[in-house]
């Protein structure tokens, strides 16, 4: 702007020098004489009619009218150039220019006269401690000083005219350079220098602290205490504190110790001395060896020397021969009746006597006890009876358990059903070895467990018989003693058979294995409680730690037990983790497991609004991250140039650039693809196939059952029953878009809106195999390639509770999938649904929207 300024400079002086030359050649010299008060405009001159210049001093407020050949203000003509009149001989005036004079020719006279022109004064000062800039309202230029201020307490700001702002560090307290000089001791905050000021920012982190108070991790057996500002819990070792049965350990091989009350406590389970073993029989003498009691025959007159029958009943006469029972139900139960299953006059059955089976509106139970006996002391003794089970296979349902009942009434189970022939009569026998010199009864329960399939012929037993062969419990190794009972333990000790109930032992009773651990499951199995881990389950921090110092690892103790680890926010491991995809920062990691740094990079920008020149001829552009100004003031097409030649062309039209976008080789649009499915005909050109099973309402299709992006989306199921069941069998369809051309350059981006409603973001399976979800890319040669799959859980597509269980489906945007490996090659997009089973297909469905595909103009196979 300033070159047409200068030009018209020049000018104007060129015309006055011309004036003056003529004036120095007339005859007829004269003077003028102005004043400190005189204002001379331009070269302008006044002259008489007959060709004198005036004598008359012209003040600055008189109005000067053009007299005959009166010459016109320089301001009068659109050019700017004074209208100068020269009679045939004229004397050039003898001007006197005080300071107070607006000089002809000089700056302010031309700045102020171009303004009538419409074209700005050039208002550059080249000093770099101002800002210049033309104030429209007045059209006079105005130099603002600059004010030099970071906002530092920690710099000396000054100006200079050559170099522009300084900001020079001054060491002070609270000052630095690096973040290493800003330690404040607090693990709690995140130090860090900006701006040579430290910068102590409170982290959000669970186990920072400043009192013990905040430590409590609910946990009774640790000791919670802050230091250097994180939480620290120690585990009160046990004995003196426990949580599980399994922070208690046994002493010896004698104790049996258990979590009570929180505390480890033991109880005994060896003898001592021989009085331990006693049960007061003079038929057998108690030995206690090594822990275990022992017992022989004393062979004393009146006990087992020859073979002895201590129990038998075969309920021939149809009598309950001392045994009695009980039974949930009045129709259905133990008794001894003559049914069609017995081998003889009459058994002990459960059923019902009429109906000859055991079906009820409820579950039943009943037991069945025997008359009281004793068990020789000191020698083997054997239970036989045999058995016809009309009953379910299996031992959920339908259990029958053969029990012996001690003095203290305790029971313990000798036999339960498990691979015994069924629907047949079958011998079954079982020692009683283990409860030598006891006074006890034998025990038949039943259980039905359920109403389910109780039309079976029941339950019959028969001679039913305990013996005894006097044979002393004399042993050579372990196994000589073993009574095939999992309830006992037995041991051959100094020659003699030792047993004694098993420190575990549950019979059928779950609530017998309460380890009081929340990371196990308590089940009773086989008659021992057995506790196998829970998955992914804790007690305390130390157990979720995954060693990432990145992620914050919490056992929620009162939640079952569950880690939860969640990323810290501003945290790296190495460089190459601060990415923060600006272009315009210099991204680092100054400490493993600390915060990033971001340091702006110089002569750089984001967006437009970072780049301004304050000329107003320009257009201030951000481009590839450098500030560009595009002259739209111009002369000639050269003036407009945008360094694109390639997508834009420019001209200079009327004083103005203007700039065309043309789409050629290289360039490209935003969008290339886009599908919301409102329109009725938004499947055109779409393929379902591989649908199976065919015929069914199970399939993909446009639909309101579920939407983001207005009304409608690509619905798979069937709308009516808004789920994707059909029968029991697997289901699952294809879906393909119509051939999309592919641009030859540029990075192309792939994303989509999913909605999927299945057996895993409804709670129901832990694995996401099935009723899966995947998105393909079809080239237009070769086979499908799987670019995304519901399986690899990302993003997340799904809610969650409290205890990270899925609750429910939720809209999720799929983005970032790469379609530039098919630059320039029609290609289909495929979505797949398959239930791969066929059970729990009774969710909502998949549903996708919003379907787009962009580009952006850059080089091939080049990420943004």
């Amino acid at each position: 702007m300033g070159t047409r300024n200068d030009c018209r400079q020049r000018i104007h002086v060129l015309i006055t020098l011309l004036l003056w030359a003529a004036a120095c050649n007339s005859d007829n010299p004269g003077t003028s004489a102005l004043d400190s008060q005189d204002s001379v405009e331009g070269t302008d001159a006044i002259v008489t009619t007959d060709g004198e210049l005036s004598d008359d001093t012209a003040d600055v407020t008189d109005s000067l009218a053009a007299v005959d050949q009166t010459s016109a203000d320089f301001g009068d003509n659109p050019d700017g150039i004074a209208d100068v009149v020269v009679p045939g001989d004229m004397t050039p005036p003898n001007d006197t220019n005080d300071t107070n004079d607006a000089v002809d020719g000089g700056p302010a006279d031309i700045a102020n006269d171009m303004g009538d022109t419409g074209q700005p004064p050039d208002c550059t000062d080249d000093d770099k401690c101002t800002v210049s800039y033309l104030d429209k309202n007045t059209n006079q230029c105005v130099f603002a000083s600059v004010t030099c201020d970071d906002g530092s307490p920690c710099t000396e700001d000054a100006c200079n005219p050559q170099t522009g702002c300084s900001f020079v560090y001054t060491p002070k307290e609270g000052c630095c350079t690096t973040a290493g000089e800003c330690n404040d001791n607090n693990a709690c905050t995140t130090d860090t220098c900006t701006k040579f000021t430290c910068q102590f920012v409170l982290v959000s982190q669970s186990n920072c602290c400043v009192a013990d108070y905040q430590c409590s991790d609910l946990n009774n057996c640790t000791e919670d205490r802050c230091v250097a500002g994180t939480c620290v819990n120690t585990l009160i070792p046990p004995p003196a504190c426990c949580v599980s049965h399994a922070d208690c350990t046994n002493p010896d091989n004698c104790s049996f110790t258990q979590c009570i009350d929180g505390s480890c406590q033991s109880k005994t389970i060896c003898c001592f001395k021989d009085t331990d073993c006693g049960v007061g029989n003079r038929c057998a003498n108690d030995t206690c060896i090594d822990g275990w009691c022992t017992q022989l025959p004393t062979g004393a007159e009146g006990c087992c020397t020859v073979d002895q029958t201590l129990l038998a009943a075969d309920f021939e006469d149809l009598t309950v021969q001392g045994f009695e029972w009980t039974n949930t139900h009045p129709d259905v139960g133990w008794q001894v009746t003559k049914g069609p299953k017995s081998d003889s006059d009459g058994s002990l059955y459960y059923g019902s006597s009429t109906a000859w089976n055991y079906e009820t509106s409820t579950a039943s139970t009943g037991t069945a006890r025997s008359p009281q006996f004793v068990v020789p002391a000191g020698v083997r003794s054997t239970l036989s009876l045999r058995a016809y089970l009309g009953v379910e296979a299996g031992l959920f349902y339908d259990k029958l358990y053969i029990l012996i009942e001690r003095q203290d009434q305790s029971t313990v189970i000798l036999w339960e059903k498990a691979a015994v022939s069924l629907f047949q009569w079958t011998d079954i026998t079982v020692p009683l070895h283990a409860f030598s010199g006891e006074t006890v009864r034998i025990l038949f329960k039943f259980d039905t467990v359920n109403s389910k399939n109780n039309t079976y012929d029941g339950v019959y037993l028969d001679d039913i018989v305990v013996t005894s062969n006097c044979v002393p419990l004399e042993c050579t190794t372990d196994n000589d003693c073993d009574d095939g009972v999992v309830a006992t333990l037995e041991q051959c000790v100094a020659g003699a058979c030792a047993y004694k109930l098993h420190p575990y032992y549950c019979g059928e009773d779950n609530t017998l294995c309460n380890d009081l651990n929340e990371c196990t499951y308590d089940v009773c199995s086989s008659m021992l409680c057995a506790h196998p881990p829970k998955p992914a389950c804790c007690l305390t921090n130390e157990e979720c730690d995954d060693g990432d110092p990145c992620t914050q690892d919490i056992c929620f103790v009162l939640l079952a037990g569950f880690c939860e680890t969640t990323q810290k926010e501003d945290c790296c491991m190495d460089d190459a983790a601060c990415d923060d995809d600006n272009p315009c920062t210099a991204d680092w990691c100054p400490a493993v497991g600390g915060p990033c740094q971001h340091d702006p990079l110089p002569d750089c920008c984001n967006s437009n609004s970072e780049c301004s020149d304050e000329q107003p001829c320009t257009v201030d552009q951000c481009l590839a991250n450098e500030c560009t100004f595009t002259n739209l003031c111009c002369a000639t097409n050269d003036d407009c140039d945008d360094k694109d030649d390639a997508c834009t062309t420019e001209a200079c039209v009327d004083g103005m650039c203007q700039f065309q976008y043309v789409d050629g080789p290289g360039c490209c649009k935003t969008v290339i693809y886009e599908q919301s499915f409102e329109s009725d005909l938004a499947l055109a050109g779409f393929t379902v196939q591989d649908d199976v099973p065919q015929g069914d309402l199970v399939t993909w299709q446009l639909s309101q059952v579920v939407a983001n992006d207005g009304v409608r989306s690509l619905y798979y199921g069937d709308p009516a029953k808004k789920t994707y069941q059909t029968g029991s069998s697997r289901n699952h369809a294809e879906i393909l878009t119509a051939p999309i051309i592919l641009p030859g350059a540029g990075y192309i981006e792939w994303s989509f809106q999913v909605f999927l409603a299945n057996e895993f973001s409804a709670g129901e399976y832990p694995n996401a195999d099935w009723d899966r979800l995947t998105a393909a890319v079809v080239p237009q040669t070769g086979e499908a390639v799987v670019v995304w799959d519901s399986a690899w859980l990302l993003p997340t597509w799904w809610t969650s509770g409290a205890d990270g269980k899925p609750t429910g489906a939720i809209w999720t945007t799929v983005d970032g999938i790469e379609l530039t490996p098919w630059l320039d090659q029609p290609v289909r997009l495929m979505f797949r649904f398959d239930t791969k089973d066929g059970s729990n297909n009774d969710f909502l469905g998949a549903a996708i929207d919003k379907l787009t595909v962009t580009v952006t103009c850059l080089p091939a196979g080049t990420a943004p």
